[in-house]
């Protein structure tokens, strides 16, 4: 059964919640898949426009420049789909506690729903599902979530990398925050 601990910080923009484990749904998976995965969630409100973060969240070629860890990502390919969705299928390399984990991915943008779905398709995570939603607070700000669930498949490597990934996660905020800081200004 899911255990959750919430821990709120008193910054007035920002909300962090900490979810102990999450289980995916049964139907369709395997066994390994159906085992509990780390859970990392955050809520953040920031002074920009939902279109310009959720720009920012998918323009993941440039990760390197401002994402902690991220050494490197490629883009094998992007595509419109319809609906105002952007498909994009990439690897991308990232330092976790001393080690360089690689991993594919598929990006999901979906504009009208104002969210961003992340799933890993290979590498040393035997589960990556992360989520980016923007929420329009009036016209100048908006409320970002974004949580992940993780599982590594080697558990040595999840031994030393879990505490690591979940530190990473604050960091990781904060870099998109300080980035739409510098981009985007609002009067």
């Amino acid at each position: 059964m899911a255990t959750q601990a919430d821990i709120v910080d008193d910054h007035p923009t920002r909300t962090i919640a900490r979810v102990g484990w999450s289980r995916p749904a049964a139907a369709g998976l395997n066994a390994r898949d159906d085992l509990p995965a780390p859970r990392v969630a955050a809520t953040r409100r920031l002074h920009h426009r939902w279109n310009d973060l959720y720009d920012l969240v998918l323009d993941i070629e440039r990760y390197p420049a401002f994402v902690p860890g991220c050494r490197a990502v490629k883009v094998y390919s992007r595509a419109a789909a319809p609906a105002g969705r952007t498909v994009i299928v990439s690897r991308m390399t990232v330092g976790v506690a001393g080690f360089d984990v690689s991993y594919a991915s598929r990006v999901t943008g979906d504009a009208v729903g104002r969210r961003i779905e992340v799933k890993a398709l290979d590498g040393p995570l035997r589960r990556l599902d992360a989520l980016w939603s923007f929420e329009p607070d009036g016209d100048e700000w908006t409320s970002v979530g974004f949580s992940v669930d993780y599982a590594f498949d080697s558990a040595i490597l999840s031994a030393v990398a879990s505490r690591a990934f979940a530190a990473m996660f604050d960091e990781i905020l904060a870099a998109f925050e300080r980035r739409a800081d510098r981009l985007f200004t609002l009067s």
